[in-house]
């Protein structure tokens, strides 16, 4: 479908060069990732009264990503992008269902092959060592402690404190003092939303519903906000929310403090660690790594409360941050498009190690250390693996052949296509929260940049594998499903 006439293009803003090369890579590489963290939720990623402190002064103190797009909005997919620097397709972990190939060389096995002692320390079940994801880690602590809700199934997660003190133990008595990969996994940001005192309640005003944030709340909210809708498209779909839905602009937004509650007191566990880091001697020598691997929608889209269904920005635009101990790029908001399949091969590289063969992401350390004047890439890609109906579980086998959503974007346009169409079209310098689908409205675009993404997102489609991955156990298909997988 061709849309309306030219508009001026706005200028592509990147972010300052860094120092001239040569700087001594980092010894350790911390890197720690906060499941279903929302970007926007953040202080310094501009939220207007959510307290993230350890994670902005992490800003302060490194690079700032604005623009960092996960590669899928599911966990297991996400993460394996994230660690081997390919995409959903090619690396098999399409969803949470299925399992890591052993044909995969993660990021753990990599740095392992090259020295390092590597650790993970996990929070929830979709990164289970029966997930296949625990690869090259010589020490993988998924101690779970905590059930969800009724569920017939054991423990599943853990809350971040007692992730950090497993950390924060292991390092003081298992470590053997050699060059580290230290993966953290934080899980309390993902559903239930359901914060430890003093931080439970901390955004929730006067007037607004009493929540606990279970997942029987959630799913009982979102029967409700659909009931009173009119329809579920999802143009301009929030408003409609707030317009249609009795007491809908209450109860999202106290679901929405439930949520922010948990961002803070994941924050506060992420202090906590970094005390510990910096006593042992850690965290001065380390590249340290702050990343999420999907958002969470609220009420913006049809996806109400939840994740990974949809491409929306809300659950595909992650927060990243990369600190050096040596202070280079502190403060530098770099506003490029980036990539979780990028993410691997930049740590690489400023580590001074090479990629593994078959990486379909680009480093960005010659961008940024103002070797290149151009960054490697000015689009991503992303998509939705989470099949959307209640018995996903039992038949992701089928995932592969359902049309999901998959997206394209650059520094303006985004083009969302599913099956054999594209179906929307978004400006996100005039609509950042993808309200108003330019399909189907008469506005003006620059036709060739759109045309150009269409091409490239028909090129990155045809050219995906078509393999088949193995499901996981019906044990860990059942802890995933008391998940709301």
């Amino acid at each position: 479908m061709r849309l309306a006439a030219t508009l001026l293009l706005a200028p592509v803003l990147a972010c300052a060069p860094g120092p001239a090369p040569g700087a001594r890579p980092p010894h350790h590489l911390v890197l720690i990732s906060v499941d279903t963290l929302r970007a926007d939720h953040l202080a310094c990623y501009g939220h207007p009264f959510v307290e993230s402190p350890c994670i902005d002064r992490l800003a302060r103190e490194g690079v700032l990503f604005e623009r960092n797009t996960s590669a899928a909005s599911s966990t297991l997919a996400s993460h394996t992008s994230m660690m081997t620097g390919t995409y959903p397709a090619t690396h098999g972990a399409r969803a949470n269902t299925f399992t890591v190939a052993a044909e995969n060389v993660l990021l753990a096995e990599h740095l392992a092959a090259r020295g390092f002692e590597t650790a993970g320390f996990i929070g929830g079940a979709p990164l289970d060592p029966r997930s296949g994801f625990a690869q090259g880690f010589a020490h993988y602590d998924a101690s779970y402690t905590e059930k969800v809700g009724d569920s017939p199934v054991g423990s599943v997660q853990r809350r971040a404190g007692d992730v950090v003190s497993a950390t924060l133990a292991w390092l003081a008595d298992g470590w053997r003092g050699g060059r580290l990969f230290l993966f953290v996994h934080l899980f309390d940001v993902h559903a239930p939303y359901d914060a430890p005192a003093p931080f439970a309640g901390m955004y929730r005003r006067a007037g607004w519903p009493s929540t606990a944030g279970t997942m029987k709340e959630l799913e009982e909210a979102r029967r409700a906000l659909r009931g009173g809708l009119s329809s579920m498209g999802d143009d301009g779909f929030r408003a409609r929310v707030l317009r249609e839905v009795p007491d809908g602009a209450r109860t999202i937004a106290a679901l929405d403090a439930a949520y922010s509650a948990e961002i803070t007191y994941v924050d506060s566990e992420l202090a906590r660690l970094r005390v510990g880091l910096e006593e042992l001697g850690i965290l001065p020598e380390s590249l340290l790594v702050l990343t999420a691997d999907h958002g969470e929608t609220m009420a913006e889209h049809a996806g109400l409360l939840n994740h990974g269904e949809d491409v929306f920005e809300t659950e595909v635009h992650t927060p990243l941050i990369l600190r050096f101990a040596d202070g280079r790029f502190a403060g530098t908001r770099c506003q490029v498009p980036i990539s979780g399949v990028d993410l691997a091969p930049t740590l690489l590289e400023f580590l001074g190690l090479p990629a593994p063969a078959g990486v379909e992401g680009a480093s960005f350390a010659p961008f940024l250390t103002g070797r290149v004047a151009a960054p490697p890439r000015d689009h991503v890609f992303s998509e939705a693996t989470k099949p959307p109906h209640p018995s996903r579980t039992r038949r992701e086998a089928a995932i592969l052949d359902r049309p999901h959503f998959r997206s394209v974007s650059d520094a303006r346009y985004k083009l969302v296509w599913r099956g054999a169409d594209l179906r929307r079209v978004f400006d996100l310098a005039d609509d950042p929260d993808e309200q108003e689908n330019l399909l189907r409205h008469d506005r003006a675009v620059d036709e060739e940049r759109v045309e150009r993404l269409l091409s490239l997102l028909r090129a990155h489609l045809a050219g995906e594998p078509t393999g088949q991955a193995a499901p996981v156990s019906a044990e860990q298909a059942r802890a995933l499903e008391a998940l709301g997988y």
